[in-house]
């Protein structure tokens, strides 16, 4: 699964093989329909890693469904990050002929990933989406990126995929894959692993009988403008309830273990107990912003108390808190010092090393003895 040489990427403005070109890629077609965005990307140097400078990247400036369907070269992994399906143009990049025709130019065993933002789209469109998609690549996987980003990631070949989880681990240490995945709060291959929203299983119950979005039948080019002013509660819920980690793609193989044995790696079973923990706790996080929204905030910290059991470094956790704290100080201001005391002796129990939830006992106990004095 490893032996990707040859990449075709659809768009420039959101490049997502800047990260994989730097490894083992031998070379990057990259296709941009807008000489503006080619000019603009160089803002970007610095995040991208200069991709355009990169010898192994030939950049076409041109329609880039027309030319992939055009050429008659084939490619170990096809990127499509288009903008969002309710602009002009851009639904033709989630049909079925567009899907085949990544199916075609992929070789055996090869990737192709498409970006799929859940917002400014509504539940019946993107199940649309996902059940075209799987109708050309059953072998389908969804890959939370940020809390409102989906890269659905699909397989070409009779059989479901086996990822060797030791050669996962070297490529992660990889010292310029680290450092990308780091940006996007990855820090080990349990972080990476519970990014995985569902496998084809649940990705086929969650798409159900939803039509397929075809070139005769673009329905997503007239619904996906209007269900850009919905909100995405109905879309996310939806998601939620779908949610399974699957890790069977996971394997151990004998050769790859023994090549790995100095490193003394983790076993398999402890990285995937510990994928679960991670999942867990990106379901409690959602749990607790839903309680958050509905003002149920006893419920709220009980969920912010699991996150931070099952994943102590969740990133998102202090950004959690805030809520909490400026109620808590809120309390303060209005003399009512022993509410905001309890507020922040349960935040404490959550993370004890908070600083501004320490200062905020601070001046809770600084209040009591000015009223004492």
């Amino acid at each position: 699964f490893f032996k990707q040489k040859t990449a075709y990427e659809i768009s420039l403005g959101l490049v997502g093989a800047e990260m994989c070109i730097r490894d083992r890629l031998e070379t990057l077609d990259c296709v941009e329909i807008s000489q503006a965005v080619v000019e603009a990307s160089h803002f970007f140097d610095e995040y991208n890693h200069n991709i355009l400078a990169d010898e192994r990247t030939r950049l076409v400036v041109a329609d880039g469904r027309n030319h992939l369907a055009l050429t008659n070269k084939q490619y170990d992994v096809i990127i499509s990050e288009p903008s969002n399906p309710w602009i002009a143009g851009i639904a033709s990049l989630f049909t079925r002929e567009f899907f085949q025709t990544c199916h075609d130019r992929l070789n055996d065993n090869g990737v192709v990933c498409i970006w799929l933002a859940i917002y400014n789209i509504d539940a019946p469109a993107y199940r649309s989406v996902i059940r075209t998609f799987q109708s050309v690549f059953p072998h389908v996987t969804f890959w939370n990126t940020l809390r409102s980003d989906h890269l659905i990631v699909g397989f070409k070949g009779e059989h479901s995929p086996q990822l060797d989880y030791r050669a996962l681990m070297k490529r992660m240490n990889n010292e310029h894959i680290a450092h990308d995945l780091k940006r996007a709060g990855i820090r080990s291959l349990p972080d990476l692993l519970a990014k995985n929203v569902m496998g084809p299983t649940m990705a086929r119950q969650f798409a159900g009988n939803a039509p397929l979005h075809t070139d005769d039948n673009s329905l997503l080019e007239f619904s996906a403008p209007r269900a850009s002013l919905a909100g995405e509660t109905a879309l996310l819920n939806q998601i939620r309830k779908h949610r399974h980690l699957d890790l069977s793609y996971l394997v151990e193989t004998p050769a790859t273990s023994a090549s790995m044995q100095p490193l003394n790696p983790p076993s398999i079973s402890q990285i995937k107990s510990l994928a679960e923990k991670r999942f867990s706790a990106t379901t409690s996080f959602y749990r607790a912003t839903e309680y958050l929204n509905k003002g149920r905030q006893a419920e709220y910290i009980a969920e912010l108390g699991k996150v931070a059991q099952l994943d102590p470094l969740n990133e998102d956790l202090i950004a959690l808190l805030a809520p909490v704290r400026v109620q808590g100080f809120s309390h303060i201001k209005e003399g009512r010092s022993d509410e905001a005391a309890t507020l922040f002796q349960r935040l404490l129990k959550i993370n004890p090393n908070d600083p501004e939830t320490l200062f905020g006992m601070g001046t809770v106990s600084y209040t009591h003895l000015r009223a004492h004095e």
